[in-house]
């Protein structure tokens, strides 16, 4: 079956997370990823995390680049931005991730790129934005989340800032690339003409703050952390996490008379109100801490449901591969590897009716493909000869 984004041509010149995570789901899709590579591998696959590897290949390499091709090219020689400037031609979407400045010093900027191809879908992810005065700072995630003022939204009064566990920056930043580019994709249908586009990361976490800073915006409620541990600032206790008998349990708001008479706690219960509940969000929190020991997990879960509660159980990592609700949905796919091993992820989240999940292929090692991509791309056979011959582009090994 065909599938959405067949005959699309991406060249992807996007390194560590939030490129790459945007263009794998364009090939999820069915885009042709051309994975661009410099002559040692993108960054990735020589800086694995806590030095995990699959099948010789680092864990943060593979989970953001199946459904790819790989071409290895020298970009910083003439003839190897020859090259790429030609591919354009024949592409539909170009896609990069470098810091503002480095494109247009290797000249492969959005102009210079798309006097070429004017139907070229030109995007990038950048940091901070491409102008204003921190625009050339480097856009790492943990670094976005401080500047955006995340970090001050959960934890109790007098905690440090909280970073995120995710890397939010990366992976929200990532689904706008993607929403981008079918959005111009889809433009070009109406208009024949391509764009350049830009998601920052910064943007990206501004905009999922949304409810947090109209608030402030508007109103001038800033993040103030209460005296007790809060999952959010901005949602009063029970909102939060707490210790059972035999693990944790996470408490969702809740109408202070059914969470009282659920707990069994006539302090909780005599609030009587939302508002009268929202002045009292420490008795709240004590109350709740106080109970949960007193019973496991499922004997609380089953208690918070009878009332209307919301309750959902804290898991672990080791807890999701056999949970049953992530094996009826089939969250975890396995994928092949270069090397002829596989590999468990995370699959695509997105369940379109009447169409089964696509056959994954593997991340590619680096260059696999050049020899077919230069074919299709319109290179000679002796062209492509003095192309490897050179070192402008990286024969598979």
């Amino acid at each position: 079956m065909e599938r959405a984004l067949e005959g699309v041509r991406v060249l992807d010149l996007t390194l560590a997370l939030a490129g790459p995570a945007a263009t794998q789901r364009l090939g999820d899709w069915g885009a042709d990823v051309v994975k661009v590579e410099p002559p040692t591998g993108e960054w990735s696959r020589s800086h694995p995390v806590r030095n995990a590897f699959v099948d010789g290949d680092a864990t943060n390499f593979i989970c953001f680049n199946r459904n790819k091709r790989s071409i290895a090219i020298d970009l910083k020689r003439e003839e190897g931005r020859d090259l790429l400037l030609g591919m354009a031609e024949e592409a539909d979407v170009f896609v990069h991730n470098f810091r503002p400045g480095v494109v247009e010093r290797l000249g492969i900027d959005a102009e210079t790129v798309r006097k070429r191809n004017t139907r070229l879908v030109y995007a990038c992810v950048c940091g901070y934005g491409s102008t204003g005065p921190d625009a050339k700072r480097p856009g790492q995630d943990l670094l976005l989340q401080a500047y955006s003022g995340v970090m001050f939204s959960v934890g109790a009064d007098g905690d440090r800032p909280n970073a995120g566990p995710i890397f939010a920056a990366d992976v929200i930043a990532s689904h706008f690339l993607t929403e981008a580019i079918l959005v111009a994709l889809i433009e070009r249908t109406r208009t024949g003409e391509g764009q350049a586009i830009e998601v920052s990361m910064l943007g990206a976490l501004l905009d999922a703050q949304m409810q947090e800073l109209v608030t402030y915006l508007n109103v001038g409620l800033a993040p103030e952390r209460p005296s007790v541990p809060a999952a959010h600032w901005i949602i009063n206790p029970p909102y939060g996490v707490y210790e059972a008998k035999d693990g944790w349990l996470a408490l969702a708001m809740a109408d202070p008379v059914a969470l009282g008479e659920a707990l069994g706690s006539e302090a909780v219960r005599a609030l009587g109100t939302w508002e009268e509940a929202a002045k009292n969000g420490e008795l709240i929190f004590r109350e709740v801490e106080r109970l949960l020991p007193e019973r496991t997990v499922v004997e609380w879960i089953e208690a918070f449901d009878r009332h209307g509660v919301w309750v959902g159980p804290v898991h672990r990592y080791e807890d999701l591969p056999e949970n049953a609700q992530v094996k009826a949905e089939g969250y975890f796919r396995s994928v092949p590897t270069a090397g002829g091993g596989s590999f468990l992820m995370p699959d695509n989240a997105i369940k379109v009716t009447g169409r089964p999940p696509a056959k994954h292929r593997p991340p590619p090692s680096i260059s696999q493909h050049a020899e077919a991509i230069l074919d299709e791309y319109g290179v000679g056979a002796h062209e492509r000869e003095e192309l490897f011959g050179s070192g402008v582009v990286t024969r598979s090994s």
